[in-house]
């Protein structure tokens, strides 16, 4: 008789695994970052994996779907358009991963693995939604808002799969360096708009006080090494 573990990892494995479908840019992608319109996100889609193996769900997974996860910020910012399609995909897999550890394996050893990955998996679902509002508005500063949000999420990749620093980031220092030189550029852009309303000013806030949490966090890192 098979183990409760065999027969549900069997189950899943073959129901729940990370099939992401082909990655195409839509025709009406609605990011308009200065100086990158349609035709460079098609361009960039056909840089970026169009099949990934599927990954099933299991606590050895974990930094996989961080690393696919990743994928969707290469080429300079978050390609939302790109990353859209596959939530569903990413959703199941951690929420099916999620179970696994919870029923059967040692929670303590993978937890923290698990609820950065579900932050972070979050955290894109989340500013992707925003992302594709604050990317087709004119509105004066509607593009400082649409930036801060992008690099809330391409400092988060600073992170490994347990959330702590990723060691293994060539020039991390650097990166950091360059981080800050863009969060404090917008920081100034944004303080010289007139007449700004509430809601606009508390969200490009908010992003900007997780970056720089974020930012902090990784000096401080830095400093100690």
């Amino acid at each position: 008789m098979e183990s409760l573990t065999t027969t549900t990892a069997n189950k899943l494995s073959q129901c729940s695994t990370i099939k992401l479908k082909t990655i195409s840019a839509p025709q009406n992608a609605s990011y308009k970052a200065e100086a990158e319109g349609e035709e460079e996100e098609e361009l960039i889609s056909t840089k970026l994996p169009t099949s990934l193996n599927p990954v099933p769900p299991k606590a050895s997974s974990i930094p996989a779907y961080r690393r696919k996860m990743a994928e969707y910020s290469r080429f300079g910012r978050f390609h939302y358009v790109l990353f859209e399609p596959q939530i569903s995909d990413f959703r199941n897999a951690i929420a099916d991963t999620e179970f696994l550890v919870e029923n059967e394996l040692d929670i303590i050893e993978y937890s923290a693995r698990l609820n950065f990955t579900r932050y972070l998996f979050q955290t894109l679902v989340d500013s992707g939604d925003r992302l594709k509002r604050y990317g087709r508005s004119n509105i004066p500063g509607h593009d400082l808002v649409r930036d801060m949000i992008d690099l809330n999420v391409r400092v988060m990749y600073l992170y490994d799969s347990h959330g702590e620093i990723d060691y293994s980031i060539k020039n991390f220092s650097e990166k950091v360096d360059n981080f800050y030189h863009m969060f404090n550029l917008l920081g100034v852009r944004f303080k010289r708009l007139r007449n700004v309303p509430l809601g606009m000013r508390l969200v490009f806030e908010n992003h900007s006080s997780q970056v720089n949490r974020t930012l902090e966090y990784f000096d401080e890192q830095i400093r100690e090494d």
